[in-house]
């Protein structure tokens, strides 16, 4: 994979609302949290967006603490996005 955001990275909005709310932004569970970093990930200046890239857009417009860097964040991301399909979520 060459990291490049397919499709079903803008169906994975829940799994990027967890990993932020991990690293303590207040985004709120459920439907409006979705809904906030799905409207953030889902213009049409994002699609086609790397992985690492968006995290790193992410990282900035949340004021995300160095300590968690973009690779981190695209990282957890995908383990989140498993964890949710293996559980139903």
């Amino acid at each position: 994979m060459d990291g490049t955001m397919v499709g079903s990275e803008f169906l994975a909005p829940l799994a990027w609302a967890a990993v932020l709310r991990e690293v303590g932004v207040a985004i709120p569970v459920g439907e409006a949290g979705e809904a906030e970093v799905g409207h953030l990930i889902s213009t049409p200046a994002m699609r086609g967006t790397a992985a690492l890239d968006l995290a790193k857009f992410l990282a900035a417009e949340y004021d995300i603490s160095p300590e968690h860097t973009p690779d981190w964040l695209a990282t957890r991301k995908r383990q989140v996005a498993v964890e949710q399909a293996m559980s139903g979520d």
